[in-house]
């Protein structure tokens, strides 16, 4: 038998030609679109950008692994590397996705760390492999890995088509599934692992932001409490391969740019559809003409792939007959040889005829010179009458150029067109393969053949190429074509049930889980803002946690009034440091307040980075210094930090605080001293020259040391010493004498002669304080009180606070400016400002006595005769941390606007004011003078002067208009006088309106109120019981509103709807009517026993301060409560908050009602409440005077409060308290006490 030469299948060559690099970039990205979009609802929005994973491996234009893995086993397999293939967006995204969220993952974990160098290994290797993988192209035998679909001997595989679809989905579908069900079940245990460690803060991080968006997407329920939400995950993933997969293929069958049948000869073409130029030949002779076919043969290989032919003189079988149509099947042209031997050989004739009839193309070639002239007719004599029609080559003419010429021609035959032959070829193939088969399906043609067979159809050819599709090929094509149209149907029908499967249960999850999730979310976030509450005193890290996950459960009043009571407790406080590891044995802030010093145990010191809030870490070793609060242990400039180190401190260490690296080392051997730190510390001078230690041994010997020189000064014998604040003088206390030693010299400065060693401490300007006359019994305790004296430095006498005055040890605080004195009994406690020589208050308890300078503290530090280490303070007092009953470490500043509110202080009136308002679009203050026709102005934000507008007649009430630039003033000219009302432009205070009234003998102008478009303003006439509407451009009266007509006359109180069309006016017979201002018309509504009333923003609500409760005095009343005003139904029961109401404010959304509660003759307090349910969100945020105005932002975030103290302004909404609050923390809550909190609750966290 002839060589044969496996058919190849190539078809990935002809698709692409197809393949537009926009068609396949446009799917590519719908495909992205869609990915997300499906996994949006099980995972939110930024966690849904993993759904960008499906896509990136169904268009991935890498070869498939498994395809990669058999080629290399079975051999035959070309690699091929390209660069210019990273360049398709298909290849660069997912790079540039590994590369972002890779980097995200290396920056959430600490520098240097193993964890760190892990995991930037694994990403630099993963980009690497993607880099490789994507460049990439393996071949077989010229044909893209993958796409290949030839069996064995050239046979078509029978695969059904939408296996490798449905293959690659379930895959990518169960792997989605497993990495939600593992996400799901294994996040906890992942998230207190990387919380335990120290190095994996960051992964913890990352595992709470994944968790917090689970939770908080619309599939949250399902994720929290049910198992199926994994399934549902999978089901997305399903859906998304699915559609990547279709559009893939949909770009794929697109309509092609160029012909991909056109062009001819053997140059090869990188978008033909065969990888290589084709050229199989049949050669049909007779047996004796075998030694022509051999010449033939032997000058066309290398110029043609493959020639068959039949060397073997053997009989005629059936297995040779099948042979034979097989090689003529299998060849893109016949070439027979015509002489008298062949013309007479029936095989001959057989062959081409078999060759007619698959429509083949068949070349006589004239071999016999017999035969010229008469070739017809010899063909006609032996019934070749078929073959008469095809153009025959002459192979004549004697000689090796005529011959050549000859096999140019055969070589021209064959190569013409032969792009569009070979399919023809290959389509005969396949149709055979089929029918041999019992037409089976699977050997039917995929969507990307049927559209190249539509294209070859309609390719023009030359009719001399004599080719044609039989009866089989067209059938084939037929059937070909109805099986695509029902895999097509089938495919959408399963996309369409899978998605329906998905959506419905989605929806009945959702659903199903939706109230029920509401309720338990409500029950937690009212639970957990309990705890916070109890926690308040004890736990402020935690309680502060507590809340902030309560409002992010569900925003419950509750949740709110955590929020707000917790930031109105620490309004002033920048910082809570959460507990750490160990007991915090001292704490020590650096003399400019950027550094804190945290030393834990005695035995660790963390540095805290004030400004940005962070921890820079920690150093062994605890502060030189303790009874100074640690103020000797760092430099001026917070850049070296000395610390004893060692079991015993035998070593002091001086460490840079921005590295943590130990800059120099110093020990006692280097000064002949003791061999460890004695319990008095040492201290290291401000500039950092300087450092001094006292030995543990009986000499009581004290080393200092030349720090730049890292050489020893001097070693001196104290039984105490002290360094100054300043560094440049030491005390040495032995005996009954004080020394004040100078530096660097060590000469005496000072000696102070006392009845007993009474040393107290530095001042902060390098006094030097001792309590005189102090005598200690053989016991040890005191036998009889000294006397406290301050030595300043320069002065020949000492200055004593009292004579009757005593210093208990430690009593000098820590700032070196305040000193707590007692008297002999001690039952007199008084606290000296030591800088002033003045008394700052005077107690009956040390406690109370303390506390004149801590109050904006939001802790009690605790004070006692060895107290100062829950406390530090900076150099000047203004930022000062505390530390907490649970260990965790409160930084808060004195003075300065808080968090919740922030109050600016006006100077003290000369006289009083008759009336305020504020507008908070222009941060002014109006208030009217009392003795003069003046209105002055203030700015609410800084409390300065903007300006004075002088008056007609002596001012009462003022009023702003809604964007503050207009000003309205009630003026008093006289009880029975023509009264001015007048409205200025603000700024600027030009008069642009001008009104009068008559005011009776005890009544006025009490309220004025601007329609939402400046052109009315509204009057209340008390006197006359109406209320008027002045026209500004005229200042005519347009409406008159009357009382209620059953009254006594008196009009007290009205309130205008936002949008101006209802007003509510309340008389002094306690009756509140209705009226419309469109029609002038007064509605069907009345409420009676009401002081006061504000109309909601929509006009639909009313709030009404009852006279219930026996509040019947002129100045305050009882509950409030909210009315329907289109039902005339009172909603809800009333609310009655400590003290009665005075006055209620509704918020721009109607959502919120600030309320003003009496609190004494004088003062009163500002409170909020839920206008739905009911209740009160919080305590008593502030108080304030009866006559302030009280205004809310346009937006309602704020609340601005003007009196004649001042202004100030109030945050009410929850996203500013969470703002704040998450602000102060260091950190998510700890898992050990979420789990705590809310055993198997989730945790979500506002911040």
């Amino acid at each position: 038998m002839a060589r044969q030469v496996p058919l190849r299948r190539g078809w990935s060559g002809w698709s692409a030609a197809l393949r537009t690099d926009t068609g396949r970039t446009a799917a590519w990205f719908l495909s992205c679109l869609v990915g997300w979009a499906l996994f949006l609802p099980f995972v939110g929005p930024w966690p849904a950008l993993l759904g960008l994973v499906v896509p990136f491996v169904v268009h991935s234009p890498g070869p498939p692994l498994f395809a990669a893995w058999k080629a290399a086993r079975t051999g035959g397999a070309t690699a091929a590397w390209s660069g210019r293939r990273l360049l398709r967006p298909q290849a660069l995204a997912p790079l540039l996705g590994v590369a972002l969220a890779g980097s995200w993952l290396v920056r959430a974990l600490p520098y240097g760390s193993f964890l760190f160098w892990e995991c930037l290994l694994l990403v630099a290797a993963s980009l690497s492999l993607l880099v490789l993988w994507s460049a990439l192209e393996v071949t077989v035998d010229g044909v893209r890995l993958g796409q290949e679909q030839s069996g064995p001997a050239g046979r078509r595989r029978a695969r059904p088509s939408g296996r490798s679809l449905a293959a690659q989905a379930l895959a990518l579908a169960t792997a989605a599934g497993i990495a939600a069900w593992l996400t799901r079940l294994m996040g906890h245990t992942l998230r207190s692992r990387a919380a335990a460690s120290p190095d994996a803060e960051g992964i913890a991080d990352v595992l709470r932001r994944l968790d917090a968006h689970f939770s908080g997407s619309a599939f949250g329920p399902t994720y929290e409490r049910h198992q199926y939400w994994a399934a549902l995950v999978a089901g997305a993933a399903l859906l998304a391969a699915l559609v990547s997969r279709l559009l893939r293929d949909l770009a794929s069958r697109t309509g092609p740019v160029e012909d991909p049948f056109s062009g001819s000869g053997s140059g090869q073409r990188s978008d033909a559809p065969l990888a290589q130029p084709t050229g199989k030949v049949f050669l049909s002779y007779s047996r004796r003409d075998t030694e022509l076919a051999r010449r033939i043969t032997r000058s066309l290989e290398g110029r043609l792939q493959d020639i068959w032919v039949d060397w073997e003189a053997i009989e005629p079988s059936e297995q040779w007959r099948r042979a034979i149509r097989e090689g003529i099947r299998r060849s893109d042209a016949l070439i027979v040889l015509l002489s008298e031997n062949s013309l007479r050989s029936a095989y001959c004739r057989d062959e081409c005829e078999y060759a007619i009839e698959l429509g083949k193309r068949v070349l006589p070639v004239l071999a016999d010179p017999s035969l010229d002239g008469r070739t017809t007719a010899v063909m006609r004599e032996h019934d070749w009458d078929r073959l008469l029609a095809y153009q025959r080559l002459p192979m004549i003419e004697e000689g090796d150029e005529a011959f050549e010429r000859g096999i140019e021609g055969i070589v021209s035959f064959v190569t013409q067109e032969y792009r569009w032959v070979a399919f023809h070829t290959r389509l005969g193939n396949l149709a055979h393969e089929w029918w041999d088969s019992g037409c089976k399906r699977g050997l039917l043609l995929r969507a990307e053949e049927l559209s190249l067979a539509r294209q070859w159809q309609e390719h023009p050819v030359h009719a001399k190429l004599r080719v044609s599709l039989t009866e089989q090929q067209t059938h084939y094509l037929g059937e070909s074509r109805r099986a695509a149209r029902r895999r097509t149907l089938l495919v959408r029908s399963a996309l369409a049930a899978v998605t329906a499967t998905v959506v419905t249960a989605g929806s009945l999850a959702v659903t199903a889980q939706g109230d029920a999730d509401d309720q338990r979310r409500k029950a937690l976030s009212r639970n957990l803002a309990a705890a916070s509450l109890s926690l308040a005193e004890t736990e402020p890290e935690k309680a502060v946690q507590l809340a902030l996950a309560a409002y992010g459960q569900a925003g419950t009043t509750e949740a709110r009034g955590a929020l707000v009571s917790h930031l109105a407790r620490l309004d002033h406080v920048r910082t809570i440091i959460a507990p750490g590891k160990g007991e915090v044995s001292l704490l020590s802030m650096s003399p400019d307040g950027r550094l804190l010093f945290i030393e834990r145990d005695h035995a660790t010191t963390q540095i805290w980075d004030m400004r940005a809030a962070r921890g820079r870490g920690t150093v062994k070793g605890r502060l030189l210094s303790w009874q100074d609060g640690g103020a000797r242990s760092v430099t001026a400039d917070g850049r070296t930090l000395a610390l004893r180190v060692g079991q015993r401190g035998e070593r002091i260490t001086l460490v840079d605080t921005t590295t943590l690296r130990t800059k120099d080392t110093f020990s006692f051997s280097q000064s002949g001293a003791g061999t460890s730190i004695s319990d008095q510390g040492g201290g290291l001078s401000p500039d950092g020259s300087h450092l001094m230690a006292a030995a543990n041994d009986e000499s009581d010997s004290v080393s200092v040391w030349h720090v730049p020189g890292h050489r020893t000064v001097s070693t001196l014998s104290c039984e105490s010493m002290r360094m100054a604040p300043s560094g440049k003088t030491l005390v040495c206390g032995r005996g009954e004498q004080v020394s004040v030693l100078g530096l660097p010299d060590l000469r005496p400065r000072r000696t102070l002669h006392t009845s007993a060693w009474s040393f107290e401490g530095y001042t902060v300007d390098d006094g030097v304080v001792v309590d005189y006359g102090q005598s200690v019994s053989a016991d040890g305790h005191d036998d009889r009180p000294g006397q406290a004296r301050v030595y300043r430095p320069g002065w020949s006498q000492p200055w004593i606070p009292g004579r009757d005055l005593t210093l208990d040890s430690g009593m000098v605080l820590r700032d070196g400016r305040h000193a707590l004195l007692r008297s002999t009994d001690m039952k007199r406690w008084e606290l000296w400002d030591l800088r002033t020589r003045k008394r700052v208050r005077k107690a009956a308890d040390q406690k109370s006595a303390v506390h004149g300078i801590r109050a904006t503290a939001p802790l009690e530090a605790e004070y006692s005769d060895t107290a100062g280490d829950s406390e530090s303070a900076s150099a000047d007092g203004s930022t000062v941390a505390t530390l907490t009953k649970d260990g965790s470490v409160v930084i808060w500043v004195r003075d300065g606007s808080g968090h919740l509110t922030e109050h600016r202080a006006f100077p003290p009136a000369e006289r009083p004011y008759n009336g305020f308002a504020v507008s908070p679009r222009t941060d002014t203050v109006a208030m009217t003078d009392s003795r003069r026709p003046v209105v002055h102005l203030r700015s609410s934000r800084t409390g300065h002067a903007s300006g004075s507008i002088r008056l007609a007649a002596l001012g009462t009430n003022v009023a702003f208009n809604e964007d503050g630039t207009l000003l309205a003033v009630a003026e008093h000219a006289g009880a029975g006088k023509q009264s001015p009302v007048e409205v200025f432009q603000i700024p600027g205070g030009r008069r642009v309106a001008g009104m009068h009234y008559t005011p009776g003998l005890k009544s006025g102008l009490p309220r004025l109120l601007f329609s939402p478009d400046n052109q009315l303003l509204y009057g209340v006439l008390q006197g006359e019981s109406r209320v008027t509407a002045w026209d500004l451009s005229t200042g005519a009266e347009t409406h008159d509103y009357a009382a209620d007509p059953l009254g006594d006359g008196y009009a007290d109180q009205a309130d205008l709807s936002a949008d101006g069309t209802r007003l509510a006016l309340t008389g002094r017979q306690q009756t509140v009517i209705l009226w419309d201002t469109a029609s002038g018309e007064r509605l069907p509504f009345k409420v009676r026993d009401a002081k006061y009333a504000a109309l909601g923003p929509d006009g639909r609500t009313l709030a009404t301060v009852n006279m219930d409760n026996g509040a019947l005095d002129s100045w305050g009343g009882g509950s409030v409560s909210l009315w329907d005003i289109g039902t005339g139904k009172r909603t809800g029961r009333s609310f009655v908050p400590e003290g009665g109401v005075f006055g209620v404010w509704f918020s721009p959304d109607g959502n919120t009602l600030a309320v003003i509660s009496d609190s004494g003759p004088v003062d009163v307090k500002l409170s909020l409440w839920d206008v739905a349910g009911h209740r009160r969100i919080g305590p008593d945020l502030l108080t304030t005077q009866r006559d302030a105005a009280v205004s809310f932002t346009e937006d309602g975030s704020r609340l601005d409060i003007a009196d004649a103290s001042g202004s100030t302004k109030l945050h009410v909404t929850p996203e500013a308290w969470v703002s704040a609050l998450c602000g102060m923390l260091t950190g998510p809550l700890d898992d050990a006490d979420w789990r705590q909190a809310a055993p198997g609750g989730q945790y979500r966290s506002p911040c």
